[in-house]
């Protein structure tokens, strides 16, 4: 949007990171990889990595497993969801990540995502893998799942990122400093 918007301004998807946030994992031998499954909006569905996912998860043997997100949950109970996940495979080929990817993260989970080059300027220090080709996402997952030291240390970033980015009360703050530097005199 703000490609086609003249003198648009970014504003991060919101997010309470008291309500999403980590909860303790126990450890286990096999790696939850999240992703949507839905068929709420047929339009969104080309750009969920499925047979990607499926493809890593068949190679892996076992080592990890897909937990799909396969219909709409009540806000209150999604939290618990991604709590359950060691990994989120966001959608691919929009160009920037999704609300599940920033709930997700909040909940401590690392991301595999698609940001364009010149939309990284807007999330600087974004410790999300950013995969540009969907052939990428089945060796990044197999990459994640077999190096559990990198994804645990993905998951704390992505955890901070999320808390300096995406909380509600920073990104309303954001919105209404940029309703005073644009019309400052206006609401005067």
């Amino acid at each position: 949007m703000l490609d086609r918007v003249p003198d648009g301004k970014f504003v991060p998807i919101p997010v309470d990171t008291n309500t999403f946030r980590p909860s303790p994992r126990t450890q286990s031998d096999v790696v939850r990889v999240g992703y949507s499954d839905q068929y709420t909006d047929p339009n969104k569905r080309r750009y969920l990595a499925i047979p990607e996912i499926k493809d890593a998860m068949s190679r892996l043997r076992g080592k990890a497993v897909g937990v799909p997100l396969t219909h709409i949950i009540n806000h209150e109970d999604i939290p618990n969801y991604y709590r359950t996940l060691d990994l989120w495979v966001d959608r691919v080929g929009l160009g920037f990540y999704g609300f599940g990817a920033v709930e997700a993260a909040a909940c401590g989970v690392p991301i595999i995502t698609d940001i364009r080059e010149n939309d990284l300027k807007f999330v600087k220090n974004c410790p999300f893998v950013n995969i540009h080709a969907r052939g990428d996402i089945s060796s990044t997952i197999e990459r994640l799942v077999n190096d559990t030291s990198f994804r645990e240390s993905l998951a704390v970033k992505s955890r901070e990122f999320i808390v300096e980015t995406h909380d509600w009360l920073k990104v309303a703050g954001r919105c209404i400093q940029i309703y005073q530097d644009e019309f400052g005199d206006c609401l005067a």
